[in-house]
């Protein structure tokens, strides 16, 4: 996993050189990833959530840097990015296809993930020990 984690670091220190197809390669790969992570995060041991854990909030760091750098670099907000990301005519055929692509995977990903966390906090609930309710006291026939 550690290994997977280096090469994703690199890819989005390169975020600024992308193709169309690396663009593709990245999503994939990250998403690939990130699976395997929340797989640990529901399958694994103790000491392998808190591991997975560790490298999601490690790559979650990368690529928001990487997106500050980027926004920072190009003197745009957040939304500003947003808004010309969703314009088809700031990107050719190709790109836009990439980023579109991009887009439902990672639209998947997230409703993989919250319906993840609703089972789990479903699971949680139900391993919640249930309170007892105090025996009421009967009642004396005066």
């Amino acid at each position: 996993m550690e290994e997977k984690i280096e090469k994703l670091e690199e890819l989005y220190k390169e975020i600024n050189e992308l193709t169309p197809d690396k663009m593709d390669m990245v999503v994939s790969e990250s998403i690939h990833t990130f699976e395997q992570i929340l797989e640990k995060l529901n399958e694994g041991t103790k000491e392998e959530k808190e591991a997975a854990m560790q490298h999601a909030k490690r790559l979650k760091s990368q690529l928001e840097k990487q997106a500050d750098d980027a926004m920072q670099a190009l003197k745009i907000s957040k939304d500003e990015l947003n808004a010309y990301a969703s314009d088809k005519k700031n990107f050719s055929e190709e790109e836009w296809a990439a980023l579109s692509k991009a887009r439902e995977e990672l639209s998947s990903y997230r409703e993989h993930i919250d319906e993840t966390r609703s089972v789990e906090e479903l699971k949680e609930e139900n391993e919640k020990p249930k309170k007892k309710r105090a025996k009421s006291a009967k009642w004396l026939a005066v």
